[in-house]
């Protein structure tokens, strides 16, 4: 069998997944991730392993033996799930099984921000040791701050707990409300317009969906404070990147701290990068060696269930089945 990556996996993180694949299949490195590139180098692939890389319906109908599609993470944005399920091609993806990494990248630039800790870091290399007077207006403690939490799922609640263990008061929005967390934490609901209006810090954790996109825009970053800072590890594309620049750049909020992008890999040349009260990753927040190690042994488990006919643990597309 014929086993494809669109990417190459992380060696030697990955090797224990790699070695459950090697042993059905001969695992292959695509040359490219171009639409053309990938439809040559897939039709003949029983098995499709993809990052970033996307799956049109294309690259999907012009396969001779594909039974599955493996997306290293939970989102599958990038794959054309209707178009994999009309051709009963099986679609997996990974448990949420970076919860903690994720939540603790969000409190990492949470705290980054509020204690301007790149600013002060690239200034004393500098031999600028005067910059902790220059920066004292800004340098912020994080107790009875107000940390809005759009997207209460389980990694929303991870944020949630873990800022309340420093002491700060939270507030949620969320397709649902949950009384149960909010009696347990401490937590509050609210809608939207009072969340972006009240917050200190907004951290976003949502899907993208029709609905979410570009759901932060230029209305939304005007109803912030002029002190807040907006933090997205979730999807680049339930903001407005060019609504964010315009907003950091005019000082509309004091900053903002992203993980992910409308557009990955985001250019160097992209404007938003030459920001100074902008911190940047590259979506990274769940990207840990324990988290890795751990889902790519379930992932790649999940492969060999589907070329060996039987169902997947974490299968998304599960009208496949009928």
């Amino acid at each position: 069998m014929k086993i494809l990556l669109t990417e190459p996996l992380i060696e030697p993180v990955d090797n224990a997944g790699l070695d459950i694949l090697r042993k059905v299949g001969t695992v292959i490195i695509a040359s490219g991730t171009s639409e053309e590139s990938l439809i040559k180098e897939a039709k003949d692939a029983d098995a499709i392993v993809v990052r970033l890389a996307k799956i049109t319906g294309r690259i999907i109908e012009n396969t001779d033996r594909l039974k599955v599609i493996a997306r290293t993470g939970v989102g599958v944005d990038n794959i054309d799930v209707a178009a994999a399920t009309k051709k009963r091609v099986m679609v997996v993806n990974l448990p949420v099984m970076n919860t903690d990494s994720v939540a603790e990248h969000a409190l990492c630039l949470i705290l980054a921000m509020a204690k301007n800790l790149i600013e002060f870091d690239r200034e004393v290399r500098k031999g600028n040791w005067g910059i902790r007077d220059r920066l004292l207006p800004k340098n912020i403690d994080l107790i009875d701050k107000t940390l809005g939490i759009v997207g209460l799922g389980t990694i929303g609640i991870a944020v949630a707990r873990k800022a309340k263990g420093l002491n700060m008061r939270v507030l949620y929005q969320s397709r649902r409300r949950k009384a149960d967390l909010e009696k347990e934490l401490g937590i509050e609901y609210t809608d939207l317009p009072t969340l972006l209006k009240e917050a200190d810090f907004i951290t976003v954790h949502i899907a993208l969906s029709k609905e979410t996109e570009r759901m932060f825009g230029e209305k939304e970053f005007k109803t912030m404070k002029k002190t807040a800072y907006f933090i997205n590890t979730s999807r680049g594309g339930v903001v407005d990147q060019k609504a964010l620049y315009s907003a950091l750049e005019d000082g509309r909020i004091a900053g903002a701290a992203l993980d992910v992008f409308e557009e990955e890999p985001i250019k160097a040349t992209d404007p938003i990068l030459k920001l100074q009260n902008l911190i940047v990753t590259p979506h990274v927040a769940g990207h840990t060696r324990d988290s890795r190690i751990k889902m790519i042994v379930v992932l790649a488990e999940d492969v060999v269930r589907a070329l060996n006919g039987k169902t997947p643990v974490n299968l998304v597309n599960k009208d496949v089945l009928r």
